[in-house]
């Protein structure tokens, strides 16, 4: 029987544990926005597991918005080119507002 990922992380959140997503596969725009929207403080996909300290220590000592800042400053272009180009505008305004929301300049949406 494996874990349910989103299960496992409404679960923790709900009982205020700082949550890392860490992916083996299923790396999908669709998943990173469900993490955040479940409250995840961070998202790693499988191919930057080697870097995975300084995001935990995001995760155990910053706040929602700070943690999620580091990660799309670190990893914004690995996202582009993993999803292409623009692939935020598939998301309606959920992008938008986020990337406002956490103070994302480099990667925020055309307007």
């Amino acid at each position: 029987m494996g874990v349910r990922g989103f299960e496992l992380l409404e679960e923790a959140v709900s009982r205020d544990y700082p949550v890392a997503m860490l992916t083996a596969h299923a790396l999908t725009p669709e998943a990173l926005r469900r993490s955040i929207e479940l409250g995840a403080r961070t998202y790693l996909p499988k191919e930057k597991l080697g870097e995975i300290v300084p995001f935990l220590e995001d995760v155990l000592t910053q706040e929602y918005v700070p943690g999620w800042k580091r990660l799309f400053e670190k990893l914004g272009e690995f996202f582009d080119a993993r999803f292409g180009a623009g692939w935020q505008e598939a998301g309606g305004n959920f992008w938008r507002e986020f990337n406002d929301k956490v103070g994302v300049e480099k990667w925020v949406i055309t307007r």
